[in-house]
């Protein structure tokens, strides 16, 4: 791909699998890896979720306001609508990530990797 100009390339678009499977509410997110997920309506808000780690997945209206997830690792990851604000993710890794209508007010990524 040639490069006109010297404008910047845009970002490479999340790879999703072509089915995903409905995600259970886990019982507990610390340490949880969630891989070729669809993560519907769930209310994760307030927990603690070091290193939860979210593969080729999509979340649609959830809800992690005021999560703890120092750690926290998204690859090829879209999110829809739904509530980051006051989410704790210092030291993230970020990368393929597509954020529609979701609140990231006060959300601290400090030390992250995007």
């Amino acid at each position: 791909m040639t490069r006109s100009s010297g404008a910047p390339l845009p970002p490479s678009p999340p790879d999703l699998p072509q089915t995903l499977g409905d995600a259970a509410e886990p019982g507990e997110l610390r340490g949880l890896e969630l891989r070729e997920s669809a993560v519907k309506g769930l209310d994760w808000s307030g927990r603690s979720a070091a290193d939860l780690r979210i593969v080729e997945s999509r979340l649609e209206r959830v809800d992690l306001s005021n999560v703890a997830a120092p750690g926290l690792s998204l690859r090829d990851v879209v999110v829809h609508e739904g509530s980051w604000a006051g989410l704790g993710a210092e030291s993230a890794v970020i990368h393929r990530v597509e954020l529609r209508g979701a609140r990231l007010t006060g959300a601290v990524l400090s030390d992250a990797s995007l």
